[in-house]
Formats: structure tokens, C-alpha cells, sequence
């Protein structure tokens, strides 16, 4: 069986490119209008035991779910490609 990946592509940009990044055709697929809020903690020991193995330990909430993902380091700064696992709790 092989890992489920994340591949995410982060950017960083001033506030004021929002309204324009916002309008970009990627950013305009269907379904878009419906927005959800979403809360996402992360944890690790006192001591930062699990970034230090390479880990990252995250649940989300959205609404009355909340999914626990256990995710991988990233193999390059600013484009994360990695293995994560997730539970629905």
C-alpha cells in the first residue's frame, strides 16, 4: 500500500497582491463561492521532539469533524512533497 502525499506549494506575497492573486484562473474553479472555516492545531512535546524526527502532528476542525494528520518533513524548502496519514476522529 503506498502513503497517501501531499504536494503543496506555498507563497508568500505582501497584502495588498491578495486581491490580485485572488483572481488568478486557478483560484477560479466552480464551487469556489462556498467557503468553510477551518481550524488547524499543531502539536509537539516541550521539547520539540517530533520536528526533530521529522514529523508534524496536525488536527484540523471543520465544523463538527476533526481529522488528525501525521505528516512527513518536506524534501525542499517552499514546495512540500511528502507523506502524510490521516484519521478522521
Amino acid at each position: 500500500m503506498v502513503a497517501p502525499r501531499e504536494i503543496e506549494l506555498k507563497l508568500e506575497c505582501e497584502g495588498s497582491d491578495l486581491a490580485e492573486l485572488s483572481r488568478h484562473p486557478f483560484l477560479q474553479a466552480e464551487g469556489s463561492e462556498d467557503s468553510r472555516f477551518l481550524t488547524s492545531t499543531y502539536f509537539d512535546t516541550a521539547a520539540g521532539d517530533l520536528r526533530a524526527a521529522g514529523l508534524t502532528l496536525r488536527v484540523r476542525r471543520d465544523g463538527e469533524t476533526f481529522v488528525q494528520t501525521v505528516k512527513a518533513a518536506a524534501t525542499a524548502p517552499g514546495l512540500f512533497d511528502r507523506s502524510e496519514w490521516e484519521a478522521d476522529r
